[in-house]
């Protein structure tokens, strides 16, 4: 059997709406829905405009509060405390940004 290599020149046309793609080449056409995903992932748990150091605040302001005399805690105290509320927090990202969040930290 002989194998003989050749291109075909098609056009179209692609339009991306809100939620849906549609695609035309040569008078046949078909659309894809996008659904957004129902279930939550770890970029969405923060509100708008909140970020990791809000919470962190948050934690260490309850922690303090709800402490009697012992103010100090560690960052590993905070996390859990902190995961009650925010399940999705990652712990690496939760460190550096207590790292980050302290001005006398040796790092």
């Amino acid at each position: 059997m002989k194998e003989i290599p050749f291109n075909i020149s098609v056009s179209g046309l692609i339009k991306i709406d809100a939620g849906k793609i549609t695609i035309s080449l040569s008078g046949a056409r078909t659309t894809i829905r996008l659904d957004p995903s129902s279930t939550s992932d770890a970029r969405s748990f923060l509100r708008k405009g909140q970020t990791l150091f809000d919470i962190i605040l948050k934690t260490a302001q309850d922690f303090v509060a709800s402490g009697g005399k012992d103010t100090r805690f560690s960052a590993a105290e905070l996390y859990h405390l902190a995961l009650d509320k925010y399940p999705y927090l990652k712990r690496d990202s939760w460190a550096s940004h207590v790292i980050a969040s302290a001005p006398d930290h040796p790092s």
